[in-house]
């Protein structure tokens, strides 16, 4: 059974070996991610955020008994234990599989993972307007095109792969 559990911030390594100490081998533990790269001066270096936050899909046979949810709650690292898990499981599965669909070789997310047909907000991740929050105008087939602060701006949607984004 599946189960999404917050982390304490900056203490997911912490959780993940209690986790590891309660379980058995079949625990899997998931956090999408994306690659960014920063410009520092002159370098590029790569950088990882999680998509999620804090948040992690859990995955082991034995979360369908109470008594391990509840010893699970305890654990140091741990926040919270997302309740509803359990007639979520369908919704969380599906999640799960949309991400590993979208996972390069190297386990980050790629940017088809979101959806630029539906995107409305959001946030540039990476390149020239990195953190720089826009607003969808217009939609065309080709080109989007979106309001950066009070200025427009017009992308190639075929380009637009090369940019990373979060929609907020």
């Amino acid at each position: 059974m599946w189960i999404i559990v917050g982390h304490k911030k900056n203490e997911y390594q912490t959780f993940q070996r209690e986790l590891l100490s309660l379980c058995d081998k079949d625990l899997k533990m998931y956090c999408p991610k994306i690659q960014l790269k920063k410009k520092i001066g002159n370098k590029y270096l790569n950088h990882e955020k999680k998509i999620l936050g804090n948040y992690v899909l859990c995955y082991h046979p034995n979360f369908k008994k109470n008594e391990i949810i509840n010893k699970l709650k305890y654990l140091k690292g741990l926040s919270f234990v997302l309740e509803g898990y359990a007639s979520a499981q369908k919704n969380i599965i599906n999640f799960f599989e949309y991400c590993k669909s979208c996972e390069n070789s190297e386990g980050y997310l790629m940017q088809k993972f979101f959806d630029i047909s539906k995107l409305k907000k959001g946030i540039f991740l990476n390149g020239p307007f990195a953190t720089l929050l826009f607003q969808t105008i217009e939609k065309q087939k080709n080109k989007i095109k979106v309001l950066i602060g009070q200025k427009t701006a017009v992308i190639n949607i075929n380009k637009l792969s090369n940019f990373l984004y979060q929609p907020i």
